[in-house]
């Protein structure tokens, strides 16, 4: 095993961490994939990431059911409009040219990098909803909803966090709230995305299994974590990381 796979086992690890909480584990882990590989194309990668994400995914979700009462009546709806939306990123960039992915991942990476460190307490408290009634709701989540989906399949990266920041401001949800709300339709979304890259050949499962293990041990670290009030440490090794791969990922670019 090389410094390289083991390097990548704890950014799949770390993201797994950071996935169970804030979201944003691919803004670590992609630019990551891309250096360690950059032969393999931009769908690729995603595909390829979107294996690994499922896998911690799926043991946050089954956390999340276990332990709370989901507000299905908000949900299905950004899950309804969400899954054919996520199937139809996907396509949409396997239609583009492979060029254009990187430099748009670069600002999505320094865009949520500043939104992070300019707003360590949005989501503490609950706040009152800006949508009051049920139907505003529902459509405020269908239209959230779609947002995530198509953006998960074109770009991937932070899918949860911008979601999460959604019910935040929509919903007037916790930031506790809002994270368990968003990892049960983000790996909806996910799910879809996964399958129809699955289907086109763009994942490397040999890469995408091992690296899940790993997502999926600090997927259960992070649980407890948020359990013990560890928010504060996952959002500080979360900005490290990442302003680390920024350089990176802007050396290998330039």
């Amino acid at each position: 095993m090389s410094w390289t796979d083991l390097y990548l086992a704890f950014l799949a690890f770390v993201a797994g961490l950071v996935s169970s909480s804030v979201g944003g584990g691919g803004l670590v882990l992609i630019p990551a994939l891309f250096n360690a590989y950059p032969l393999l194309p931009s769908a690729t990668v995603l595909g390829t990431n979107r294996l690994v994400f499922g896998m911690s995914g799926a043991s946050n979700v089954w956390r999340v059911l276990r332990h709370t009462r989901p507000p299905w009546p908000v949900l299905w709806p950004a899950l309804v409009t969400g899954i054919p939306m996520a199937a139809a990123g996907s396509a949409l960039l396997m239609a583009f040219p492979p060029h254009w992915y990187k430099p748009v991942l670069l600002v999505v990476m320094i865009a949520l990098a500043i939104h992070t460190w300019r707003h360590p307490a949005l989501g503490q408290n609950a706040t009152a909803p800006r949508l009051h009634t049920s139907a505003h709701q529902q459509l405020g989540s269908a239209g959230a909803g779609a947002a995530a989906g198509l953006y998960l399949g074109f770009i991937g990266p932070a899918s949860q966090s911008f979601l999460l920041l959604g019910f935040v401001h929509l919903f007037g949800f916790d930031f506790r709230r809002a994270s368990e709300c968003a990892q049960i339709v983000v790996n909806g979304l996910n799910l879809a995305s996964l399958l129809w890259f699955i289907a086109f050949s763009h994942v490397v499962f040999p890469i995408g299994l091992a690296m899940g293990a790993c997502s999926v041990a600090g997927a259960v670290l992070g649980s407890r974590l948020i359990r013990k009030g560890g928010n504060r440490l996952i959002r500080r090794l979360f900005l490290g990381l990442l302003v680390i791969e920024i350089g990176r990922f802007t050396f290998g670019l330039f």
